[in-house]
């Protein structure tokens, strides 16, 4: 019975993925806000090109040794050469964050009696993220050389995880794969804090699930659960990983039933070091001076507000935060009104008929997943300045995204028996987190940057697929 069970969730789980990929590749095929660049021959050929040359360097790739110091060094060297050829002007929360940081530097805490941090307490911990790099060279670059080494670091992370899951030469290619995608390796210059969100909680799972760690015993849990809670801290994303290990540690269960006693206290310690650390973390931003609010979200219902708002797309509404400011009392602070308007709001907008949630609902996967995640960090360059720099950055970025959604296909359809292991399901798990809990919340195409990195480990078993089968990549 138990048995039947894992095979009709490994099927769902599978069965949705697809879906997802499909609906992506449908509206990125038929977008008309891309690059003319996408649909013309040359662009096509450039794709063909670029994924012939990709599957060929599997051959080249297995024989290098010391793979992982090669792919972070190539990683670091390729985002901090982008971050300081691109170099893009501070802007938006991306400005606001930046200046708090080095106004705490200089002993000024005025910041925290602004609205955002008022109703956003939680934003702190990146302050002081920023912070404490910026107390070694306070400049921006300082922080763009960390980003540029954590992304790096994130993509050796999710290489280790996935090389336990797939044939090693298909693990080494899709880490490059990361590697050369724009999005990835281009926001570390925004300065944005998905960076070090996004590592942490890589780092996180790599240490529940990779092999490298198995040494650990149970000693892998709590000290997963502190990763966790450090990359939440960064960017409150921790309950996708979270969402996502519950549903593979069901999966676990129902294949090994006679360990529901370890994994029950492995769950608990590494929740008990979640929310510790999340404890002691809010604790200290408070006695440090940083934020007397410490990392409290004041305004969780704002996300929604926006993520319902059919007239936006689900993005930022001027209108709607004009709103909202002027319910606010005299200190920033939330008040009855407040809550009361935002509730009234959420609720008028989850009224609408069904075609028009669904209307939005298609918007909002467009706006989130398709649309150009560029704009930040090529703010800087004009068109006649770059040589076409941008339309190529665009066309390329777009393309890859593409054929890592075709290769989800035959990755989740083709090989529904794979991964056997709950764990090597996770990726797809946080892709599937990641997709229905933006639905209901506010989107930006950055936003897709976590999901996006394990849309990929998705994809590299389409890779491994299409590698194993016709290339012969069989290690």
């Amino acid at each position: 019975m138990l048995s039947r069970l894992y095979g009709l969730g490994r099927w769902v789980v599978s069965l949705v993925l697809a879906l997802f990929s499909a609906l992506c590749l449908a509206l990125l095929l038929t977008s008309d806000r891309l690059p003319g660049g996408v649909y013309t021959a040359a662009g096509c050929l450039a794709m063909a090109l670029w994924a012939l040359a990709v599957l060929l360097l599997g051959r080249v790739l297995r024989k290098i040794p010391a793979f992982t110091w090669v792919l972070l060094g190539a990683g670091w060297a390729i985002s901090l050469a982008a971050a300081l050829l691109l170099n893009p002007p501070l802007q938006s929360d991306f400005q606001m964050l930046y200046d708090a940081g080095v106004s705490w530097l200089r002993g000024d805490t005025s910041f925290q009696q602004s609205v955002y941090f008022q109703l956003w307490a939680y934003q702190s911990a990146y302050v002081a993220w920023e912070a404490l790099f910026l107390s070694i060279w306070q400049d921006p670059r300082m922080i763009e050389l960390i980003h540029s080494l954590l992304f790096s670091g994130t993509i050796v992370l999710l290489y280790r995880l996935l090389r336990a899951q797939i044939p090693e030469t298909a693990a080494r290619v899709t880490a490059v794969w990361m590697l050369s995608f724009p999005t990835f390796f281009t926001l570390p210059a925004v300065l944005t804090n998905q960076i070090p969100g996004a590592f942490f909680l890589c780092l996180g799972l790599w240490v529940l699930l990779s092999e490298d760690t198995r040494r650990l015993g149970l000693g892998r849990f709590p000290l997963a659960g502190l990763c966790l809670q450090l990359g939440n801290l960064m960017r409150p994303e921790g309950v996708l990983i979270l969402a996502a290990l519950a549903a593979a540690g069901i999966l676990y269960l129902l294949t090994r039933p006679a360990l529901w006693r370890r994994a029950l206290l492995g769950g608990v310690l590494l929740l008990a070091a979640y929310w510790l650390a999340g404890r002691a973390a809010d604790l200290l931003v408070v006695v440090s001076g940083l934020n007397e609010n410490g990392l409290a979200n004041e305004d969780p219902l704002w996300k929604f507000v926006l993520g319902l708002n059919p007239e936006t797309g689900g993005t930022y509404s001027a209108d709607d935060w004009a709103l909202v400011v002027a319910t606010l009392g005299p200190d920033n602070r939330m008040t009855e009104a407040t809550v009361a308007l935002e509730k009234a709001l959420i609720a008028q907008r989850l009224r609408q008929p069904l075609g028009s949630l669904l209307a939005l609902a298609l918007e909002k996967v467009d706006r989130l997943w398709i649309a150009d995640p560029l704009s930040w960090a090529l703010a800087g360059l004009s068109e006649t300045e770059c040589w076409g720099l941008r339309t190529f950055c665009r066309a390329a970025d777009r393309t890859l995204l593409g054929l890592a959604l075709a290769l989800t296909l035959p990755g989740t359809l083709l090989r529904r028996g794979h991964p056997r292991e709950a764990r090597g399901f996770v990726p797809h798990l946080v892709v599937l987190a990641s997709f229905f809990a933006f639905l209901l919340i506010e989107v930006q195409p950055r936003y897709a940057y976590l999901p996006l990195l394990f849309l990929f480990c998705c994809a590299g078993h389409g890779l491994a697929l299409v590698g194993n089968r016709w290339l012969r990549w069989e290690d």
